[in-house]
């Protein structure tokens, strides 16, 4: 009996690796959201406009889950909005509408997700500063919100209330959006671009504003992304190009002058990803290398430096997919400068770094981060909030050396169990929260825990002990 009990135990406990993984990130303007592999949503950071999508306006410091579904699939940050498709191809918004970026009809704010119209179709979105985009499921492109520049697409500089039809084109790919421009692939791999032009962003050399969609160049490309005021893309061949605004050093070409047309970044012809954040660009390669470039204040690019960049350098490998921070205009210039990655050997744990003075990063500080901590959401720890239960519980540091704390919502103490891989009880301690228990006897491995509370709450979770 007590083998079987320990095989028992054993068993479940291993469980615990096959647990949920972190499938989507999306970063806004000092706030975060993210998918689980269980179709659950999470957000956290600032929530000045509603746009965590909690009920209220308060900053969430660690992940919180939205509500209690599990269909979501898509998420999209806008600057102070999120956008949302659930499985069944419904369309979901929320937070700050001053310029009809929801796409609802008014300029109410919003502060839980409602959905956008009756449509079941929907297949891709993309928040943007003020506007949005989104893709149906029969390639047509719609768009909304502010359109001042004539960002939206529909040959017009008057905001659009809701989504409406751009063009009658059925071969929308991807689309992407910065501050006031906008641009987008179809399935033939050309790319069109449309809006604001000050800086170049466009790539249409001699160019004003344009309000219908505008196909650049004659080439085909496999990547577009859309930084403040300037763009990024990587051509069929491999080769990465950059575009526009450049102060910051952000199109990683060497200097800090504005590129009028698409120019290529260096010579290499291995990059498939690139996504370019407000201020800052980042690319993977073929061997999920992750290089980056332009501003790199409060440790935006996660080199730990500090300092701008002006060509991409590298930062880490294993790299799955980088989610850059859209970032919004203030008076000190702009702002939002945070960046997550999710790693292909371990999606249990978001990798994050840059600003983090409203606990955008979601490690539950407020203390920037200038290089990627790896320990964010880490479903293994358990560091998430779920409002359904009213539980915080957090061990940390995870992995842990001779010691690790405890936080959990309660006043009473309760016991601290651990068991190793073979189910046997290695340690058992009282605790407060925020007490630490030592390790200092134990072998460095994996471990088990159990957190027992007051009225049979039990918080579980795996420990590493290194």
């Amino acid at each position: 009996m007590k083998k079987l009990l320990l095989f028992a135990f054993t068993f479940i406990g291993l469980g615990l690796f096959a647990q949920n993984t972190w499938v989507q990130l999306g970063a806004g303007t000092e706030f975060s959201a993210g998918i689980q592999s269980d179709g659950t949503l999470w957000t956290w950071g600032r929530n000045l406009n509603g746009q965590l999508g909690q009920g209220d306006n308060t900053i969430r410091t660690l992940p919180t889950q939205v509500g209690t579904e599990n269909d979501w699939e898509i998420i999209s940050c806008g600057s102070f909005h999120t956008l949302a498709i659930k499985n069944d191809g419904t369309l979901w918004t929320w937070g700050f509408n001053d310029t009809y970026q929801l796409g609802l009809g008014n300029t109410n704010n919003y502060n839980t997700p409602i959905q956008i119209g009756t449509d079941i179709d929907w297949v891709s979105v993309n928040a943007g500063y003020g506007h949005s985009h989104a893709i149906k499921s029969d390639g047509t492109l719609w768009g909304w919100g502010w359109n001042l520049y004539g960002q939206v697409g529909n040959n017009s500089t008057v905001d659009v209330t809701e989504p409406i039809l751009i063009g009658t084109d059925t071969d929308w790919d991807i689309t992407d959006s910065g501050a006031a421009h906008t641009a987008a692939l179809k399935t033939d791999g050309t790319l069109w671009v449309w809006g604001f032009n000050a800086n170049s962003q466009l790539g249409l050399i001699g160019a004003t504003d344009i309000y219908l969609p505008t196909q650049l160049g004659t080439g085909t490309w496999k990547d577009i992304s859309c930084g403040y005021e300037y763009s990024s893309g990587i051509k069929n061949d491999g080769t990465l190009w950059a575009w526009g605004f450049n102060g910051s050093g952000q199109l990683g070409i060497g200097n800090t002058t504005q590129a009028d047309e698409p120019t290529q970044v260096g010579t290499n012809n291995d990059w498939t990803v690139i996504r370019s954040g407000a201020v800052s660009n980042f690319a993977i390669n073929s061997t999920s290398e992750l290089y980056a470039t332009g501003s790199n204040q409060y440790g935006t690019l996660g080199d730990g430096s500090g300092a701008d960049q002006t060509s991409f350098i590298y930062i880490t490998d294993d790299v799955d997919m980088v989610y850059k921070s859209n970032g919004a205009a203030g008076n000190v210039g702009v702002f939002g400068l945070h960046t997550f990655l999710l790693r292909n050997s371990s999606k249990d744990v978001i990798c994050a770094t840059g600003a983090n003075y409203t606990s955008q990063i979601g490690d539950g500080l407020t203390d920037n981060v200038l290089t990627f901590n790896c320990n964010v959401g880490d479903l293994n720890s358990v560091g998430l909030f779920t409002e359904q239960n009213d539980k915080l519980f957090k061990v940390f540091p995870n992995p842990a050396t001779d010691f690790a704390t405890i936080e959990f919502n309660a006043e009473n103490p309760a016991e601290f169990i651990l068991y190793n891989t073979s189910g046997a009880q290695v340690l058992m301690q009282k605790i407060l929260s925020g007490e630490s228990v030592t390790f200092e006897s134990l072998e460095k491995g994996i471990y088990f825990y159990e957190l027992v509370q007051e009225k049979g709450s039990v918080q579980k979770g795996k420990l590493i002990i290194n």
